[in-house]
């Protein structure tokens, strides 16, 4: 996989995923709204060629990257 660049929000979001967090209780403790969770979530499937947002996390920890 090419070097992957993770914003803080999209690091802090897979990091809770991984700790098995919904979505919801994601965006409750980052202070941001359910759409903006949405859209990291389709960011870093994005970033890390994932089908979910767990699997993406998954992916985000065999790197390194949380």
């Amino acid at each position: 996989m090419d070097e992957v660049r993770l914003t803080t929000r999209e690091t802090q979001f897979l990091q809770l995923t991984h700790e098995g967090l919904t979505q919801e209780e994601i965006a409750t403790q980052l202070s941001l709204s359910i759409g903006r969770i949405q859209d990291l979530a389709r960011q870093v499937r994005a970033k890390l060629q994932a089908n979910t947002a767990k699997k993406a996390a998954k992916k985000a920890k065999e790197c390194g990257l949380i």
